[in-house]
């Protein structure tokens, strides 16, 4: 067919109302998905799952690369107009031991405005999926997952399988289902965290998780307060996240995942270093001071890679450290990370916690570098193993006036930023180192 210049413009017209009719008769679901899984992590072998989860997203990312709009390490936003690829995903993810929660809108192309299902109205659902249960579970329960007939014995069924030559844990016995016993039995990636656990090397948890939810809240904020720097008048129906500005800040959170894992092994070097997921990091702690370091090193990376989302009261970024002995359960570790609330927590497992706001860190490391009395600081730690009580009243006693200026410089460093004794009392413990 040829087209005279004259037919030119009319052509394009038809093509553009063509486009806006296919646009708004073509019916589409937009789903945020996530995998999650039932194990409570307990040897260094069930670690594995995370290798499991890892190469679960990499096959769902490769098989339907033309869906995902975006991935974080275990939640996918998908959109699709045929039931059958989210069926395909939904039977990769329970064939691997995985169940979803899912939020997905069905809607016009057209009617897509911004790239978060859950705030679209219209048609759509929250659903959960998970492979069927049995009516009756027989004993003994599968001590990982809680959720089937614990019918393998560890290590017997897998000296039986492997022989007796493998390097395993032996200490105690532990009845597993056969998805939970075939993760244990996979040779573990993580040599490193198996060494350390061997000797009993003190180990910092590092998770730097993403609420996609908040991330589109912040997102929209952060675009309306661009649009009233080029238009005062502008409004927020404007400020609407798109698939495209989504796209962009993938390409950044890669970046800085991709930079952080980097930072980690430059200061740490790489044989102190596991990861675990691309947001998740194990590291080998000389003390407990090694926490300032990572939290130190975060906190320039965050600020380089997304100033002005750190301002944010509601921010969608949660970073998790704990420090703690490598042989302690790691399900403890998983469930305070899964039950986070604040932006930012450090945990000094067993000793206590700090809770508080990426606004405040830059103040945290101020206040590390007071120069303290070590002696007062070892004398309130010492103290509140007896009781926290006896260590409150020793921390605002007047009568030891050299501990007491150490005191007071720890109240006027972090008084101020919201936190209450027992979280000053976890900051003193870290700089015990």
């Amino acid at each position: 067919m040829t087209v005279d210049d004259t037919e030119l413009i009319p052509e394009l017209g038809k093509m553009h109302l063509l486009t806006i009719s296919k646009s708004n008769k073509w019916q589409i679901y937009l789903m945020l998905c996530k995998l999650n899984f039932s194990q409570q992590p307990f040897r260094a072998r069930d670690l594995n799952i995370f290798e499991l989860l890892e190469d679960t997203m990499n096959v769902i990312a490769e098989r339907f690369r033309d869906n995902i709009l975006f991935a974080g390490s275990d939640e996918l936003l998908i959109f699709y107009d045929e039931l059958s690829v989210f069926e395909e995903i939904k039977d990769i993810a329970l064939k691997n031991g995985f169940w979803l929660s899912t939020v997905w809108v069905k809607k016009a192309l057209s009617e897509m405005k911004i790239a978060d299902p859950a705030s679209l109205t219209g048609n759509k659902a929250e659903n959960i999926f998970s492979s069927s249960l049995p009516e009756r579970i027989e004993p003994p329960l599968c001590e990982i997952c809680q959720m089937a007939h614990g019918g393998m014995t560890w290590p017997r069924d897998y000296l039986s399988q492997f022989g007796s030559n493998e390097d395993i844990e032996t200490q105690g016995t532990d009845h597993l289902c056969e998805n939970c016993f075939s993760i244990r039995s996979k040779p573990s990636r993580l040599r490193k965290l198996k060494h350390w656990t061997d000797y009993g090397a003190d180990v910092i948890w590092l998770r730097v998780g993403l609420d996609y939810k908040k991330l589109t809240s912040a997102l929209e904020q952060l675009y309306f307060e661009y649009l009233q720097q080029l238009n005062p008048k502008a409004s927020m129906d404007e400020a609407q996240v798109r698939f495209s500005l989504v796209h962009e800040f993938q390409q950044d959170y890669n970046y800085f995942l991709n930079a952080l894992k980097g930072k980690l092994i430059n200061v740490f070097s790489s044989d102190n270093v596991e990861t675990l997921l691309r947001d998740m990091f194990c590291i080998k702690a000389e003390s407990k001071a090694d926490v300032f370091a990572v939290l130190e090193l975060l906190n320039n990376l965050l600020k380089l890679s997304f100033p002005e989302l750190l301002k944010k009261l509601d921010n969608p970024m949660k970073a998790s450290l704990s420090f703690c002995y490598s042989k302690h359960p790691f399900f403890e570790i998983w469930r305070e990370i899964k039950e986070q609330t604040s932006d930012m927590q450090i945990n000094l497992v067993g000793k206590g916690s700090i809770k508080t706001t990426y606004k405040y860190i830059d103040d945290m490391l101020l206040a590390k570098t007071e120069n303290y009395r070590k002696s007062a600081l070892y004398n309130l730690a010492e103290i509140a193993k007896i009781s926290e009580k006896l260590a409150e009243i020793k921390f605002n006693d007047r009568s030891e006036k050299n501990d007491f200026y150490s005191y007071e410089a720890l109240k006027r460093h972090l008084l101020p930023i919201g936190m209450d004794f027992r979280s000053i009392l976890t900051f003193v413990k870290l700089l015990e180192g």
